[in-house]
Formats: structure tokens, C-alpha cells, sequence
């Protein structure tokens, strides 16, 4: 079984993570019993000794997914794919989105799901939140002063561009209302 030693600032050469999310102590030479909390294993690593306020806990499935997957992307998240939040090992585990995640989980009988237990979703709806993600939708702001259209790739530009936070923007795209008196925001139609 292969290992990694965990290479989090502060936490270098004091622990080996394994393929299968066992953590091994160096300094205690023997392996750390998870705790478990809301069903996901976690174990507290530190950094002294002799000093037990320099500790900090860990998600197992975050260490794994970190030194076998790397990095997480941005607006992803670890999915577990059987559903068995024990089960750690690296072949488990994927980056998702939130969205994707939650529909896989309904999807396997509204596990961890809670937004849509006991609720059953038109074949429609599903296939919607499987093709759509948001973040990527080319929207644009056209400046009511002037007439003129910005267009942008993606609504993470245009919040980024204009400085405008997202919950703000889904305020202005649902009410259809003026963003500081100057832009109006929409959705770019998709053409085929």
C-alpha cells in the first residue's frame, strides 16, 4: 500500500497519509484512530508534543484527496462516489461541483441530500441541473446611460469586472431591476 507523508506548512515530516486514508504518526510510531463527525472521518494532528494548542483537525478524505488528486479547483468539492463517507480511499474519491454533487446524491436515494428529500423531481429539472452550470453562462450588463452592451464570458467576470458580488447579481437577474442606477443584467442568448 502506497504513502505519502503529509505535506501541510508546519506538518512536514510528523505524518504519512496512505492510499486508503489511514494516518500514520511518526513521533507516536502507530497509526491515528479517526474520529467521526456527521459521518466523515477526521483525526487531529500536531504540531508540538509538548504543546497541544498548536493542533488542528483534519477531514481524512481532504488529506487523501490533496496528496493523490492535488489541489482542489475552485468551485469544486471531494464527492465520495459510493456514497460511504468511511470509505477514504483515493480510488473513491473525485472533485465535483456542489450541484453535481447533490445530484448524485439524490440520485442514490436522497443520501445527504436534505433539499430535495422526499421530493421527486421532474425528469426535466434533473437533466437541467446536470447540463447547466451557472458559473459559466455568458451573460452581459448593458449601461442604461449610454445604451452600450458589455459582453462576458462567464458571470465570474462580470462580478469581477464591474465589482459586483454574486448574490447581488442573482438579485438584479431576478427582479430585472437596475444595479446602482446604471446596469441591467441578462443572460446571453445560447445560439445553435
Amino acid at each position: 500500500m502506497e504513502r505519502k507523508e503529509i505535506t501541510l506548512p508546519g506538518f512536514e515530516g510528523l505524518y504519512y497519509i496512505y492510499e486508503d486514508g489511514s494516518v500514520f504518526s511518526v513521533r507516536k510510531q502507530r497509526f491515528l484512530k479517526p474520529h467521526i463527525r456527521k459521518g466523515y472521518n477526521y483525526v487531529m494532528h500536531y504540531l508540538s508534543a509538548h504543546d497541544k494548542s498548536q493542533s488542528r483537525w483534519f477531514y481524512v478524505h481532504y488529506l487523501v484527496a490533496l496528496h493523490w488528486l492535488g489541489a482542489c479547483p475552485r468551485g469544486k468539492e471531494i464527492n465520495h462516489k459510493d456514497h460511504n463517507k468511511a470509505n477514504n480511499h483515493y480510488i473513491n474519491l473525485e472533485y465535483s461541483t456542489h450541484q453535481q454533487n447533490a445530484l448524485k446524491a439524490y440520485r442514490n436515494n436522497g443520501i445527504e441530500c436534505h433539499w430535495v428529500l422526499n421530493l421527486t423531481l421532474p425528469e426535466s429539472v434533473i437533466s437541467r441541473m446536470e447540463s447547466s452550470n451557472a458559473r459559466l453562462k455568458p451573460c452581459e450588463a448593458v449601461n442604461t446611460e449610454t445604451g452600450e452592451t458589455l459582453p462576458f464570458s462567464c458571470i465570474d467576470s462580470l462580478c469581477r469586472e464591474l465589482n459586483v458580488n454574486r448574490r447581488t447579481f442573482n438579485r438584479h437577474i431576478r427582479d430585472r431591476s437596475v444595479y446602482k442606477g446604471k446596469y441591467v443584467f441578462s443572460y446571453q442568448e445560447c445560439q445553435i
